[in-house]
C-alpha cells in the first residue's frame, strides 16, 4: 500500500485515539481542577491568612450545613432541643424545626457522627464531585463530535467555579449543587436507558430539595405502555416511603412549614421567588378590583412551562428538550418561596448546553442580543463585582432578577416557536 493510501486510516486511527483518550483526560481535568480550587479556595486563603472574597469573609464556614446536622440530630433528643433552641433564637423558624424532607433530616442526622470540620468537607467535596461529572457526558459528547478539545466548555465551567454563586453555596455548606447535580445525572442515565438507577437517583435529588419534582418530567417516555405505568407508579411508591420513612409526625411538621414559609418568604434584593417580586410590589388593581400580584404571575410563569411539556409529551420530544430543561430550571429558582441569588450558578448548565447543541445559532439577531444582554443580567450575580455592587447600588425592579428570568422564559418559548414555524416551512 502507498504511503498516500494510508492517510485516510491514519487520520481515522488518530481520531479513535482521540475519543478513546478523552474519558481519561476528562479524569485528569476533573482532579485537576479540584486540586487548584482547594488551593485557591481553602488551602492558600487558611494557610496564608488571605480572605479570597472579603464580601463573605464574616461567614463561618458551613454555617448552614452546621446548622442543619445540629437540627437533624433525630436521634439525640436533648441536642435535637438545643438545635431547635437555637433556630427559634436566630429567628429561622417559630418553632425551630428545619424545613427539610423527613429523608434529609436522616442523612443529615448521620453527620453528627462526624466533627463539624470533617462533616462540611466531606459536603463540599460531594458537591464539586457530582457538579463537575454532571457535565461529563456533555462535555464527552461535545469531543467526539468536534474531534477537539471544548476549549470554551472548560472556559465556561472555569467561570462557574470562580463565581459567587458557587463559592457562597459551598462556603455555607449548601447542597443545591449536589440536588440539581443528582437530577442532571439523573436524565442522563435515563437517556442511556438505565432506568432503575435514573428514577433512584431523581427520588434523592427531590428529597434533598423540593424543587427538583419539575425535572422529574424528564426520566419518563410518556407513553401509556404496561413498563412505562410500572416504572411511574414504582416512582410514586418509592417516593412515598422516603416521604414517610421517619414516620408521620415528621412529614406532618414538614408539610406545615412548607406552607408556612410559601405565605411568608424572607424577603430580600436576593430572593427570586415569584412569592418575594409579589410580596414586595403588593397587589395589582384591574377594573376596580384588587388582584394578588402572586396568583398571577404564577400562572404567567408557568405557561411557558406547560406549553413546551404538551410538545414533549405529545410531539417530538428531541425539538423541544434543550428549551424545556432551560425553563425547568428556571422555575426551580423561582417557584420556591425562599431561593436566594447564589442558586443563579445553576443555570450555568444550561447555558453551556444552549451554546454547544447549537440553539444559540438559529436565533434572529434580535432574539440573540436580547438572549445575550438577559443571561449577561443573570450571569453578573454570580461573580463577585455583582454581589458586591449588584444589590445595594439599584432599585429592586433591577436588582432582583425575577422579572429577567420571566423575560428569559418567555424568549426561550418564542424561540423555541419560531424555530417549529420555519421547520415546518421548509418541510
Amino acid at each position: 500500500m502507498r504511503d498516500i493510501d494510508m492517510l485516510p486510516l491514519l487520520f481515522k486511527n488518530t481520531k479513535l485515539l482521540q475519543i478513546q483518550n478523552s474519558n481519561t483526560i476528562f479524569k485528569l481535568l476533573l482532579l485537576t481542577g479540584i486540586g487548584i480550587y482547594l488551593w485557591v479556595f481553602y488551602i492558600y486563603p487558611y494557610f496564608g491568612g488571605f480572605d479570597y472574597f472579603n464580601f463573605i469573609h464574616s461567614c463561618s464556614n458551613g454555617y448552614d450545613f452546621g446548622l442543619t446536622v445540629r437540627g437533624s440530630n433525630i436521634f439525640n433528643p436533648v441536642k435535637l432541643a438545643e438545635a431547635e433552641r437555637e433556630l427559634r433564637d436566630i429567628g429561622y423558624s417559630e418553632t425551630g424545626k428545619i424545613i427539610y424532607s423527613p429523608f434529609s433530616r436522616l442523612i443529615f442526622s448521620v453527620f453528627n457522627g462526624l466533627s463539624n470540620v470533617v462533616g462540611y468537607l466531606l459536603i463540599t467535596l460531594i458537591s464539586v464531585l457530582l457538579y463537575i461529572y454532571s457535565f461529563k457526558d456533555l462535555f464527552l459528547k461535545k469531543w467526539k463530535e468536534r474531534g477537539r478539545f471544548p476549549l470554551i466548555f472548560s472556559l465556561m465551567l472555569a467561570f462557574s467555579f470562580l463565581s459567587y454563586g458557587i463559592f457562597f453555596e459551598l462556603q455555607r455548606g449548601q447542597w443545591n449543587l449536589i440536588a440539581i447535580s443528582l437530577a442532571i445525572i439523573s436524565i442522563n442515565l435515563f437517556r442511556k436507558d438505565r432506568r432503575v438507577l435514573s428514577l433512584f437517583l431523581m427520588s434523592i435529588s427531590i428529597h434533598l430539595k423540593i424543587y427538583p419534582i419539575i425535572l422529574a418530567v424528564f426520566v419518563f417516555n410518556w407513553k401509556l405502555t404496561r413498563k412505562e405505568v410500572l416504572y411511574f407508579i414504582s416512582f410514586l411508591i418509592f417516593n412515598l416511603f422516603l416521604l414517610c420513612i421517619l414516620g408521620f409526625d415528621f412529614l406532618r411538621d414538614y408539610i406545615d412549614l412548607i406552607l408556612k414559609f410559601s405565605n411568608n418568604p424572607y424577603v430580600w434584593d436576593g430572593n427570586l421567588s415569584i412569592f418575594n417580586f409579589s410580596k414586595v410590589m403588593g397587589k395589582i388593581e384591574l377594573f376596580g378590583y384588587f388582584f394578588s400580584l402572586n396568583n398571577f404571575l404564577l400562572i404567567f410563569t408557568i405557561i411557558p412551562f406547560l406549553t413546551l411539556l404538551f410538545f414533549y409529551v405529545f410531539k417530538n420530544k428531541h425539538i423541544v428538550e434543550n428549551h424545556l430543561f432551560f425553563i425547568s430550571i428556571i422555575l426551580c429558582l423561582v417557584l420556591p418561596s425562599v431561593s436566594h441569588d447564589y442558586k443563579l450558578s445553576l443555570l450555568m448548565y444550561c447555558i453551556i448546553s444552549f451554546y454547544y447543541n447549537g440553539y444559540f445559532n438559529s436565533m434572529s439577531v434580535f432574539e440573540k442580543l436580547l438572549f445575550i444582554c438577559l443571561v449577561i443580567n443573570v450571569l453578573l450575580p454570580m461573580t463577585c463585582w455583582g454581589a458586591l455592587f449588584g444589590q445595594s447600588k439599584t432599585v429592586f425592579l433591577f436588582s432582583n432578577k425575577f422579572i429577567t428570568l420571566l423575560i428569559l422564559e418567555y424568549i426561550l418559548l418564542c424561540d423555541f416557536l419560531l424555530n417549529l414555524k420555519r421547520n415546518k416551512s421548509r418541510t
